[in-house]
């Protein structure tokens, strides 16, 4: 559908609905058009910057400030906060709109009525702007890098670009991210962790993993998963769900249990497993004769079980962040596990354990039992926490982010950098042993 306009041709490219509506007071009828995705052509000039406006952002921003970065005729003002980045070795800026603070007063967690709050400006890198060409360049991705900071989803109406005399050449109508205002846990604040949004979507637009899918899945359910008013059992969902598409990505999802241990030792593994098959089968044997074939069955089924995984190879969840901690040379697996030693659990089991157990958990549709004192909601609340920071770290560590952050395990604002667990870190500081203060 195309409608030439007095400033231009509005161009529907994509399903295009319609929606009609008679009044027989008035003896009037209109028929309204509604486009999952349109663009707006105003010339023919090529577009050298962009401007993205931004739903439903409730982060801080560095106060105004004079720095040739963010002095820009697209600036809407020039005494709003705003943090400069860089794309394309090109200087970029994202600011507060004006009456940022009487907007996010008046916008609640729930919200369902999306604000511009703020807006990121850069270049195309001379670039094409069609939305299929928009693919293989855009940034999209910078607005899960701006809900990490704020620590919720946004979104955006459209995507405005604009010549080298900063006139409108054309605005990309597609709803991106979210409209939802929903409140969570933010990672980055621009004045405590001076100038840190600006400096991670500088880092972003150079890392060869910014674009890939699996980190856009993880974020996706890192920004999900740190929502307040997110049930627990939906919190350690979606994390895991985060941890696990890292897990895949680095083929770190399956383990191999036997991996590393010398050949004797592996070959009284399999001796005691062949010993034990076979006692099984004696166990089947007797329940033919006794005449219960069923049970005999299930008896040979798990006989066979015993010895049909020669390589141990398993899918565990505990063992699987065990396995990205290290490959990332996070030391998080040590503290804990001086915590457990000072401190174990009634059922015996170790913190790997306990991550696979609330993952089954969470994955299988029941919930915690804290009435029936069968789950603590302390534990499950650090463990929550406790994801969400590894998570954090393991995004900032990807992207190449090595300046300062919010933790999430931490009650209070602060700043570390994403290696700020040692070995001799307290497990206190990842929340372990809180509630007990």
């Amino acid at each position: 559908m195309n409608v030439e306009c007095t400033d231009g041709r509005f161009i529907a490219t994509e399903q295009v609905f319609r929606s009609c509506s008679i009044d027989l007071e008035k003896q009037t009828a209109t028929i309204a058009f509604h486009c999952y995705r349109a663009q707006f052509d105003v010339g023919k000039e090529k577009a050298l910057n962009f401007r993205l406006p931004i739903w439903n952002f409730h982060g801080s921003l560095r106060p105004p400030q004079r720095s040739p970065k963010i002095e820009h005729p697209l600036r809407i003002s020039s005494d709003t906060p705003a943090s400069a980045f860089e794309l394309f070795s090109q200087p970029g800026f994202i600011e507060n709109v004006p009456g940022y603070n009487e907007i996010i007063a008046a916008q609640k967690d729930g919200d369902r009525a999306p604000r511009v709050t703020a807006a990121l400006v850069a270049t195309t890198g001379e670039n094409c702007t069609t939305w299929q060409e928009l693919q293989d360049w855009f940034p999209f991705d910078f607005l899960n890098i701006v809900g990490f900071a704020s620590g919720a989803r946004v979104g955006s109406p459209w995507i405005e670009f604009y010549d080298a005399d900063h006139k409108l050449v054309r605005r990309v109508h597609v709803q991106l991210g979210t409209n939802f205002y929903q409140k969570g846990q933010k990672f980055l604040n621009d004045v405590i962790h001076r100038g840190g949004l600006g400096y991670l979507l500088t880092c972003a637009g150079k890392s060869p993993e910014f674009r890939k899918r699996y980190l856009r899945v993880a974020m996706n359910h890192l920004l999900l998963g740190i929502r307040d008013s997110q049930a627990l059992e939906d919190k350690i969902s979606h994390l895991s769900r985060a941890i696990e598409a890292f897990a895949a990505e680095f083929r770190l999802d399956h383990q191999y249990l036997l991996e590393g241990v010398d050949n004797s030792v592996k070959s009284q593994v399999m001796d005691a497993l062949r010993s034990a098959s076979s006692e099984i089968e004696q166990i089947a044997r007797e329940q033919d004769a006794a005449g219960h074939p069923n049970l005999a069955a299930s008896m040979r089924k798990i006989a066979e079980r015993t010895v049909s995984n020669a390589a141990n190879i398993d899918r565990d969840f505990g063992l699987t962040v065990l396995a990205l901690l290290e490959r990332f040379d996070l030391h998080d697996a040590k503290v804990v596990q001086i915590y457990h030693q000072s401190n174990p659990r009634p059922d015996g089991r170790q913190w790997h354990q306990l991550l696979s157990w609330y993952r089954g958990l969470s994955q299988h549709g029941e919930a915690f039992r804290f009435d029936e004192g069968e789950h603590s909601a302390f534990e499950v609340y650090r463990v929550t926490s406790h994801l969400a920071d590894i998570t954090a770290r393991i995004i900032l560590k990807l992207l190449g982010y090595d300046a300062q952050y919010q933790r999430a395990t931490a009650r209070w604002q602060d700043a570390n950098s994403p290696d700020w667990v040692m070995t001799t870190t307290l497990p206190i500081e990842l929340g372990y042993g809180r509630e007990s203060e």
